[in-house]
């Protein structure tokens, strides 16, 4: 063992590590593998939007293009409200009304009609007290909304619901 550590020691001092990409890795170098782009993207939208803003400037840095398709298919909330009712029910169905409520505490009423619209009128009657009750800090109501994010991304990759390529 003593003999092997002490070969390995001699070939690392004489490895040249300039003429190597290993010290140039890049962050999204990591990412170039089968499943690494949509990985990328779950880390990016499960991060609160400064962080989001400073992976997005470091990949911009690196490849501007893969900058702009992440830009592009990032999940946001505005997004989601945008898409169809169906999968506005199917989403919405699968999450806590706290969490819901939490989410879109304090967002504009045309967002909160679309939540509304989207859930069973029981769910609606829940929905309207625990938002009029409820105060949530900043950090759970992003919380909440990161819930909301990856629960529509798993619906995604189990092909419940389908996006545009």
């Amino acid at each position: 063992r003593l003999k092997l550590r002490r070969n390995f020691l001699i070939i690392l001092l004489n490895f040249n590590l300039e003429s190597t990409d290993i010290l140039h890795m890049g962050m999204i170098d990591r990412y170039k593998k089968k499943g690494g782009f949509i990985q990328l993207l779950q880390l990016i939208e499960t991060s609160g939007m400064p962080k989001q803003e400073q992976f997005l400037s470091l990949i911009a840095q690196e490849s501007p293009i893969w900058e702009a398709e992440i830009r592009r298919k990032i999940l946001t909330l505005d997004k989601i409200l945008n898409w169809n009712a169906t999968y506005l029910a199917e989403i919405f169905s699968r999450i806590q009304i706290l969490t819901l409520a939490s989410a879109f505490h304090g967002s504009e009423q045309p967002r909160i009609d679309t939540v509304f619209k989207a859930i069973s009128v029981t769910d609606q009657r829940r929905f309207q007290m625990t938002i009029q009750e409820i105060n949530p800090t900043p950090a759970e109501k992003s919380t909440s909304q990161m819930k909301i994010l990856a629960e529509t991304r798993t619906l995604v990759a189990q092909g419940i619901i389908k996006l545009e390529k």
